[in-house]
């Protein structure tokens, strides 16, 4: 059944689905009566064939069949009993190729099978029963495996630390494209010792090059590493920058937004490889999801290269699409557009619009940077800046910090008094005053002070923190404070 199934999912499971579903209930159906078999319990169907003939490379070829097919969310039930069949063989009958076939199945389907007791799930037991095997595994084992975790966001860090340092000493065994799926997954969930494997990484691409690497390859590769922050590698970042150069009339929107946005990340200037990505972006605006043209935006904008007509470009798209931009997009759109030199209002007010009821969807550094972006640019309404102050209110805790600094900044240059925020943020930064600098307490104490907002403990907490520090104030630190009290 398990060859049939594979056959069916992968040559015609657009014009046989009712066929995949009998194949799945059936699959389902035998492994509760072998369950109840197993329980003690008595069978209606006395003539069922046993199931407990299934092996590792039978399982794994019902998930691949039932994966391709994309069963996933269609039939979770299929999956559980799948996982129900595979834990009991994971110590001892699975090899690193079952191990990899399996999570890569799962994973595929978008599924993470979960125990009967809810304590664990199915990649809980295969990380367990596969560590000590991982000497076992070869490139692409490794590979899937940590693909699958990673695109489940199934945070393992003894499997990934084990997986990682297997694979250090042998990457030139890595196909490019295992490669570049190994760094993305590492990029996920980083391993303890991730500048090891990264520079190892690093060194192995640099010396093969860039030519056997797919676009995506390319993508794949920068944002891992921007995402670790891992610069140190300036020979990969320039043959990376060198290659992406002479290939960006290939790339994609997805590849785009993602070379373009690694290189403003880790602050490399690439005027040509920004030329050529120009030239793409406009060419294909209309077919750029709306996180691509927020995230190019705003890796032009933080490279400094602010062109009128590309931004023009990125405007009108932008306003034409904003309702189907996510929070974390418009975010990124406004703290671009805050850093160019040519004003677009429309984008400001069109946010606004958009936003003010969804206020509660965005995180508190979202509200920060929303604050600061429409505050510096002159954007800032007062209606706006009361509508985000009642969020910030009606959740303070998340705030970062040292985001308390800047959100009271930006109320008191615009003379905004709102007593329920001020003192808010007074409660909450007397619990955090031990990790602000000393530019950042001048801050804060002159904000408060030129609204005329005096919150006596607050004032008491600041001049404790300053206390014995005050040599690491410059001149215009010390003038604040002295001003405000």
């Amino acid at each position: 059944a398990g060859n049939l199934a594979w056959s069916c999912a992968t040559t015609c499971r657009q014009t046989l689905p009712l066929l995949l579903d009998d194949f799945a209930g059936e699959f389902v159906r035998r492994r509760n009566i072998e369950k109840a078999r197993n329980d003690g319990q008595d069978s209606d169907d006395g003539n069922l064939a046993r199931s407990d003939g299934l092996d590792p490379m039978t399982l794994c070829q019902w998930a691949n069949a039932f994966a391709k097919a994309g069963y996933g969310d269609r039939n979770t039930k299929l999956f559980r009993s799948i996982s129900d069949a595979a834990i009991p063989m994971l110590g001892s009958d699975f090899e690193a190729r079952h191990f990899a076939n399996l999570a890569h199945a799962c994973a595929v389907a978008g599924v993470v099978p979960g125990l009967d007791d809810g304590s664990l799930s199915l990649f809980d037991e295969i990380a367990m029963a596969a560590i000590p095997k991982v000497q076992t595994f070869n490139s692409q084992n490794i590979a899937n495996v940590m693909w699958a975790y990673a695109k489940m966001e199934e945070n393992n860090p003894a499997l990934f630390d084990a997986l990682a340092s297997e694979a250090k000493g042998r990457l030139s065994e890595f196909s490019s494209k295992q490669l570049a799926n190994l760094a993305w997954s590492l990029s996920k969930f980083p391993p303890e010792a991730s500048d090891e494997i990264f520079d190892c990484i690093a060194n192995d691409v640099t010396f093969r090059g860039f030519d056997s690497f797919t676009s995506q390859g390319l993508a794949m590769l920068a944002h891992s590493f921007a995402t670790v922050g891992h610069v140190r590698n300036s020979a990969f970042w320039d043959a990376l920058d060198e290659a992406a150069t002479a290939r960006s009339s290939e790339l994609g929107p997805v590849e785009c937004s993602q070379i373009a946005w690694s290189f403003a990340t880790t602050g490399r200037p690439a005027d040509d490889l920004f030329h050529g990505i120009k030239t793409v972006v406009l060419s294909n605006m209309s077919h750029i999801q709306p996180q691509g043209i927020s995230n190019i935006a705003w890796a032009f904008a933080m490279q400094g290269y602010d062109s009128r007509p590309f931004f023009e470009a990125i405007a009108t798209q932008s306003l034409q699409r904003l309702g189907e931009f996510t929070p974390q997009d418009r975010i990124m759109l406004i703290l671009a557009f805050s850093r160019i030199s040519h004003p677009f209002p429309e984008i400001f007010a069109e946010v606004v619009s958009v936003s003010v009821s969804q206020l509660d969807k965005f995180s508190g550094l979202d509200l920060f940077n929303m604050v600061i972006s429409y505050v510096k640019t002159g954007h800032g309404s007062e209606p706006w800046l009361k509508a985000i102050a009642s969020e910030i209110v009606r959740r303070p805790s998340a705030l970062p910090p040292r985001t308390i600094v800047g959100i009271a900044w930006a109320y008191s240059f615009e003379g905004i008094r709102i007593p329920a925020l001020l003192e808010t943020l007074s409660n909450e930064c007397i619990a955090h005053c031990d990790k602000l600098e000393s530019k950042e307490v001048a801050s804060l104490a002159w904000s408060f002070a030129s609204i005329e907002y005096f919150h006596q403990p607050l004032l008491s907490r600041l001049a404790e923190t300053s206390h014995g520090r005050w040599q690491d104030f410059d001149a215009s630190s010390l003038a604040n404070m002295a001003w405000a009290y």
